[in-house]
């Protein structure tokens, strides 16, 4: 179970923040508390991003037969964060 939660968490929290960032860009349209509500939640979000890939990348056991699950997670994780990263662009530059 450990696995599952690992594999899908990177990407959970990639769709957390882009209904977050649909439901700021509905409601508040270009104004300046839309952009800063958008820095908020980017940053909690990497933040939970960052502290995942601490915490998959200190649960590794050494002699794992299913260590292929780490690097899988640790990827998931990894192309979570550019996505947010890159999902928060335009709503600061536009």
């Amino acid at each position: 179970m450990r696995g599952w939660t690992f594999l899908l968490a990177g990407p959970i929290v990639w769709t957390v923040h882009f209904f977050a960032l649909y439901g700021i860009a509905s409601i508040f349209l270009t104004s300046t508390i839309s952009r800063v509500l958008t820095v908020l939640v980017s940053v909690a979000c990497l933040a939970a991003i960052a502290l995942l890939f601490v915490r998959v990348q200190a649960s590794q056991p050494v002699d794992d037969p299913d260590a292929w699950t780490h690097r899988v997670s640790l990827l998931g994780i990894g192309l979570s964060g550019v996505a947010i990263f890159w999902q928060t662009l335009p709503p600061l530059l536009g």
